[in-house]
């Protein structure tokens, strides 16, 4: 996948969504997708990922994090949701080494 790719797929959802203003609510985003969001506590250096567990999304986040952290882990886990979710696997991890 490239980034175009998936800078196309964002812009794409944003449309189908109709999100017209700057400010992007990625909570209801996730929960426009069926996509479970929990806080959880986790190791520092992780921030997030996505598990589908019998067709259910679910994205857990590092409740630890700081919301800007928390708020780009969920776009992030979105993306691989929206790009990757056929395998039923945990897909993607948004460490803090990712830059925001």
């Amino acid at each position: 996948m490239t980034v175009s790719n998936a800078s196309l797929e964002a812009k794409q959802l944003i449309k189908i969504l109709g999100i017209t203003e700057p400010y992007v609510d990625v909570e209801n985003i996730a929960k426009q997708l069926n996509i479970n969001l929990i806080l959880e506590e986790l190791d520092d250096d992780v921030s997030g990922f996505l598990v589908i567990k019998d067709k259910e999304p679910t994205i857990i986040v590092n409740k630890l994090h700081g919301k800007n952290r928390r708020r780009f882990t969920i776009a992030h886990e979105i993306g691989h949701f929206k790009l990757h979710a056929a395998s039923g696997k945990k897909i993607g991890r948004a460490s803090c080494r990712e830059r925001v």
